[in-house]
Formats: structure tokens, C-alpha cells, sequence
């Protein structure tokens, strides 16, 4: 089956905008199995996009174009679409509705040429922009499928994967697909990548291997027809590269460190200098961040470096801003005013000025501190001043992940066989000291009352690193449980989410209520009752907002996605909601119903 994309607009021709809709949607693609065959861009011009849908549709099955769906005079791709297909335009009042909505919240006054956008072709399945006024078209014409989606990404990501993908799996569900892998790797060149992996793939058959080299970052992907071979291949890549495979997909290496800090229970500040905040803008677009990362201070001028980070001013004197001794003392000083575990700092020249013959353009310091001790790194980076800054950070980031595997961080994903993650099958992995969980307490929201007040839970397992928790039996008993107390008004349960050696819960109690105690008994209970091996104690954390309520539930949701236990995050089956079960965690009831009182 061959899938064809056409992005049209003349900003895209002109190279007044990036045209990134291919490399996404065809990376969405290959993860249902399906091949983006062709791409076309074409300009702003009625004859010219009729020409390439009429192209498409005689040599495709599934035809997907972008942009045109506006309201101004250069959006006519639903005209040209509709006529081409002999299709009438009418208007959608619930479409007109929503328009005038977003409008009204937003105190804007509407012009009238923007209901433009409800006139739909007749036929056509409408697919909700949430995220603009421009709703998406799922059209299907003899045999064929047509989509038309919004032109901006911020409105086009989110409607592919919410509404685009549901509809082509209903229509090609069946068909024959293939494998994709995409492994991300940091820390060595694209050059070193494949002299390690290609030996170790070379007698695999039915492989399709690539590399890519981007910002900091490499690329090893891997196609093949059969799941098994690419299963193979990506176990083979694994064990020669090891460390430097920090995720797979779109995993984001912020995404990687927050989450590892998070499951290490450490708390990050960062001082920059020559990255300008970057570090910290990236660990704060990471939903959760707000449970590791503390603050963030740009230290620019040698003044401010003296006045919010403690660097002395005779270390400025005698080494310069930029030396290993400055990024130390900024490393140690953001990590002790913070008081955190973590202290994160770089000092460099990102050019094109400003360079000596001592210290020349490129040059970067990047400072790491924990409690026991400060690693300085020197690296020269001959780049651009903006990818300066971004292979900075993400140097920086990887110290942060690399110091986390070597105390005990997970490289390898949590398993379902409730083995040992890091011993041999069959032998029980040697147990360590569990530190105990820091709690962060935030003050009440103004607009809550304290009864109203939701918690984010996470409870851990005793050893890390083994399924206790994803097993029918254990996850039924649990969701009982949870709904015992509920009606018991012991708490008020708005999401739970087990993983295979940690569970979370995002919960409300009742006034008065000794949050601690309450929990400390339930987990002797499911102990006893299920015997399940909890850590003494557990991380709490009161969510602000509702904005954040939101933030926290998507983010908990996508825990098994983030893990690799499953691709989507419907497919994990071990999630409980008021009045929601998914259905193979059901199990018959224990034999004296659940009982037993916490308290």
C-alpha cells in the first residue's frame, strides 16, 4: 500500500519556513507499520494542487495533505479537494459553533471570513482541531483516503496522533506491516555508531539499517519485515552500545533525565552562563520536572556570578569566567544556595567573537556537584552559537543521566517476568540501603479548599527492579482496595497507574485526614494481604493547580510508554478510574471481600 504526503504552501517553496511535516508524519507512520512512499511540496496555486492530488490519488492509496485549510485568501485546499472529488461544500453549525467558542474565550472579536473553515465536503469525517480553528478532513473516495490537515505543527501533531492514526488503523489495520526501530544514542559520533553496530548486524537478513546524525545525538534505525529480526537487531545494538542508548523513538534526553530523577528521588539546580537558561528550559518542558528541578540561575556578567552563585571574585581574577575553576565554584554554589543533590553549571565562548589564542571560541567548562564531590569537563565545540548552546546542554544533560546509572539509575526497562533487572534469571539482586524520599510541600492554591486538595503518590517496591505489582491477581486486589476505601470515603481515588515495581496515585483525602498514617496502613495491608515488599516510605506531592492536575494525570498515563512496557498508552492494562477497569486485571474477589479496615 503505498502512502503518499503533499504539504502545500508557498512559504514552504520560498524558504520562509520549515517544511518539518514530512520527517514527523512519516516517523507516525512507521510506527503503525506503514511507509510514507512520496512527498510533494507544492505552492500556493489552485492548478498546481489539484494537479498533484490528482497524481497522488492515480498512484496511492492513502493521500495526506497539509495546510490550505484557513481562512484567508491562499487557503483553498478544501475547494480544490472537494471539486476534484466531486464532492459539495456545506456548512458544519457545530464546527461554526466551536469556532465562535474559542473566540469568545479568548475576547477576540470574529471576522466573518473565518466560517470558512465549517464548510465541509459531504462525506468527509471531521476531525477536531483542538488547538486552532481549523478542523481536519478524513475523506474517503473510491477505494482511497484522503486526509487535510492543518499547515501549522502545533495544530497538526496533535490531530494526527489523537484523531489521523485511530482512522488509519480502522482502515488499514489489516494490512501487512513492518517493524520499525529507532534507537537514540549520545555520546559518540555517527562514524564510531555504525563501526559497532554494523559488524554485530551483519549476518541478519531482512534488515534495513540507517544512521542519523543531529544535534548531539545519534540515530540508529532499524526496518525490517519481520518483528522478530528487528526484535534481534535492536537486542545486538543494545549490547554493543550500552550506555551511550539513552532512548528509543521520540524520546527527548530531558525527558530520560527527569524521569531518572524523579525514580532516583533527587532534587537538580543549574548555573549557566554560556547555554543562557537552555538547560533549564529543557528540563522544564518535561511534564513532572516540577518534582526534581528546583531553580535555575543565568549567571551572564562576572557580577552576577560573584552575587547569586557565591564565585569568588579572586577566582574570577586569576583563572577568567571561563576555566574549570569558575565552573566549579558555579556548580558547588547553585547546588548549596538550592539545596539540592544536584548542581549543573557551564561557562564558555560561544563566538563568533571573543576568543584568544588561551581561549578560543568554542570553548566550553561544564561543571557537575554532588554532595561528595565536583567533575569539571573541557570541551571545544566548533559550532554555530546556537548549536553551541544546544551541544552544551546536552552535554550537560548527560552527565546528569550518566551519574545517575552509575549510583543505581535504570538503563534497562522494568520487566514483566518479575526477574531480577540486574542479575542473572533466578538470582534475587543484592539489596542496598533505600534512601528515603524527599517531600516536597507546596502551599494550598487559593482556589481550593483543604478537602479539595489533590496529592500525586508514587509508592515504591522493595528491590527496585522487579515486577511485585503488574500481575492480574496483585493489580485486582489493589483495585479493590482503592475501591474500598472509596466508598468508605477514606479518599477520593481520581487516577491510578501500577508499574512493575511502583504504583502512582493521583488522590484527595477527607479534613483532617493524617495523609501519612492512612497510607502507612493501607500498605501493610496490601503487604499482608498480597504480599507485596513496599519501601518504608513514600513520595508525596500536592498538585497546584488544575492545569497541573491535567499535566500530572498525562504524564502518569504515559509512565508504561516512557518505561517501553507498552507503544501507547491505552494499551496498558494495569490503570484504575472511578467507575473504569481495564479488563485483564480482573480477578475474583478474595474470600473475605476485601474486609479488613485501614486504620
Amino acid at each position: 500500500m503505498r502512502v503518499e504526503l503533499i504539504t502545500t504552501g508557498s512559504e514552504l517553496l520560498l524558504g520562509f519556513a520549515v517544511n518539518s511535516h514530512c520527517s514527523y508524519i512519516g516517523r507516525q507512520l512507521a510506527g503503525v507499520g506503514l511507509r510514507l512512499d512520496l512527498q510533494t511540496t507544492v505552492g500556493d496555486d489552485r492548478a498546481g494542487i489539484r494537479t498533484a492530488v490528482a497524481a497522488a490519488l492515480g498512484r496511492s492509496e492513502v493521500v495526506i495533505i497539509t495546510g490550505g485549510l484557513g481562512p484567508t485568501s491562499d487557503d483553498f485546499t478544501r475547494d480544490v479537494v472537494a471539486e476534484l472529488l466531486g464532492r459539495k461544500l456545506v456548512r458544519d453549525d457545530a464546527i461554526a459553533a466551536a469556532i465562535a467558542e474559542r473566540f469568545r474565550k479568548r475576547a477576540i472579536c470574529m471576522p466573518e471570513s473565518v466560517n470558512v473553515q465549517a464548510m465541509v465536503p459531504v462525506g468527509a469525517q471531521v476531525l477536531p482541531n483542538e488547538n486552532g480553528t481549523a478542523p481536519g478532513l478524513a475523506i474517503e473516495h473510491e477505494g482511497k483516503l484522503v486526509l487535510l490537515l492543518p499547515g501549522p505543527p502545533r495544530e497538526l501533531r496533535p490531530m494526527f496522533e489523537q484523531y489521523v492514526l485511530p482512522v488509519l488503523k480502522q482502515h488499514f489495520g489489516q494490512e501487512p506491516a513492518f517493524a520499525c526501530r529507532v534507537l537514540k544514542v549520545v555520546g559518540l559520533a555517527e562514524s564510531l555508531v555504525e563501526e559497532k553496530v554494523a559488524p554485530v548486524l551483519a549476518d541478519l537478513k531482512h534488515v534495513n539499517l540507517g544512521y542519523c546524525a543531529t544535534m548531539g545525538q545519534v540515530e540508529v534505525r532499524v526496518i525490517s519485515c519481520l518483528e522478530s529480526t528487528a526484535d534481534e537487531a535492536e537486542k545486538r545494538i543494545r549490547s554493543v552500545l550500552g550506555e551511550h542508548i539513552f532512548g528509543a523513538g521520540d524520546d527527548r534526553l530531558e525527558e530520560v533525565v527527569v524521569k531518572m530523577l524523579v525514580a532516583a528521588r533527587k532534587t537538580i539546580a543549574v548555573a549557566e552562563s554560556c547555554t543562557g537558561g537552555l538547560i533549564a528550559n529543557r528540563l522544564t518542558n518535561v511534564s513532572g520536572a516540577s518534582e526534581t528541578f528546583i531553580n535555575g540561575v543565568v549567571a551572564y556578567s562576572n557580577e552576577s556570578k560573584v552575587r547569586l552563585l557565591g564565585v569568588r571574585e579572586e577566582t574570577l581574577k586569576t583563572h577568567g569566567a571561563v576555566s574549570e575553576e569558575v565552573a566549579r565554584e558555579m556548580a558547588e554554589g547553585v547546588r548549596t544556595r538550592s539545596g539540592t543533590d544536584f548542581g549543573v553549571s557551564t561557562t564558555g565562548i560561544a563566538g563568533p567573537t571573543g576568543g584568544t589564542p588561551e581561549k578560543p571560541v568554542g570553548l566550553v567548562y561544564i561543571g557537575f556537584a554532588t554532595p561528595k564531590r565536583t567533575d569539571v569537563r573541557r570541551h571545544m565545540l566548533l559550532f554555530d552559537r546556537e548549536t553551541f548552546k544546544f551541544f552544551a546542554s546536552q552535554i550537560a544533560l548527560d552527565l546528569v543521566r550518566s551519574e545517575l546509572l552509575a549510583n543505581g539509575g535504570e538503563l534497562k526497562q522494568p520487566s514483566l517476568s518479575g526477574e531480577p533487572l540486574s542479575s542473572p534469571v533466578g538470582r534475587a539482586a543484592p539489596s542496598a540501603p533505600i534512601p528515603r524520599r524527599k517531600v516536597l510541600n507546596h502551599e494550598l492554591p487559593v482556589h481550593l479548599r483543604p478537602e479539595d486538595a489533590v496529592f500525586f503518590l508514587t509508592i515504591c517496591c522493595r528491590p527496585r527492579g522487579t515486577n511485585q505489582v503488574c500481575r492480574p491477581e496483585i493489580a485486582s486486589g489493589i483495585f479493590q482496595s482503592i475501591e474500598l476505601g472509596q466508598q468508605r470515603g477514606d479518599w477520593w481515588v481520581l487516577l491510578a497507574v501500577l508499574m512493575p515495581d511502583h504504583l502512582h496515585l493521583l488522590i484527595s483525602f477527607p479534613p483532617d485526614t493524617d495523609l501519612r498514617k492512612l497510607i502507612a496502613n493501607w500498605k501493610k495491608l496490601l503487604a499482608r494481604k498480597l504480599q507485596i515488599a513496599w519501601q518504608r516510605d513514600f513520595f508525596e506531592h500536592r498538585v497546584r493547580a488544575e492545569e497541573n492536575l491535567r499535566e500530572k494525570a498525562d504524564y502518569i498515563l504515559n509512565n508504561p510508554v516512557r518505561a517501553g512496557l507498552v507503544r501507547r498508552a491505552e494499551d496498558w492494562l494495569y490503570v484504575w478510574m472511578p467507575e473504569q477497569r481495564r479488563g485483564a486485571v480482573r480477578a475474583p474477589r478474595p474470600t473475605d471481600d476485601g474486609h479488613d479496615q485501614i486504620d
